[in-house]
């Protein structure tokens, strides 16, 4: 019985982890089609070009995707 519990609450705890992991990754999803959008109606890119140009910028300063476009959205700028 004792194990069972040990067990179940191991499980919990996990899938705990695994939601807060997914609602992160859910967030980053929609602040980049934020940016995209941003990105598309202000230079007429295609998506493909948007996501391209957040990459790239991403690449060039070394920083994680998610994080140049809050910025981007925040600022309204690619540049630091």
């Amino acid at each position: 019985m004792e194990g069972e519990l040990a067990r179940v609450v191991a499980e919990l705890e996990a899938t705990r982890a695994e939601l807060a992991s997914c609602n992160e990754a859910l967030k980053s999803c929609r602040r980049i089609g934020i940016a995209m959008g941003i990105l598309m109606e202000r230079y007429k890119l295609t998506d493909q070009r948007a996501f391209e140009l957040l990459r790239r910028t991403s690449q060039r300063r070394n920083v994680k995707l998610r994080d140049i476009a809050y910025q981007f959205t925040l600022t309204g700028s690619l540049e630091r």
